[in-house]
């Protein structure tokens, strides 16, 4: 399981990819909840769908148990200078 740091629906493809079995989303609903009330917390729920089915799609994958790590590409840290 996957607690923290889910900020898009890339975040929700990421964690299967890495082996997640599920993604525990606290923060992004409770702040759809806080700015409009039920509806609010339901539309954050449908972005982040949206922004996952999207991001499935651009990989070419339908399902989350096919993503495997070869789907997810290594960045440079900031510590690494690029010249």
């Amino acid at each position: 399981m996957l607690d923290g740091g889910i900020r898009s629906g890339s975040d929700l493809v990421k964690a299967p990819a890495l082996g997640a079995k599920a993604v525990l989303l606290g923060r992004a609903p409770l702040y759809g909840l806080a700015a409009c009330v039920p509806g609010g917390a339901r539309e954050v729920l449908q972005i982040l769908q949206n922004e996952m089915e999207v991001t499935m799609r651009l990989l070419g994958h339908t399902r989350a148990e096919t993503l495997d790590r070869t789907q997810l590409r290594a960045t440079p840290s900031a510590s690494v200078q690029q010249g």
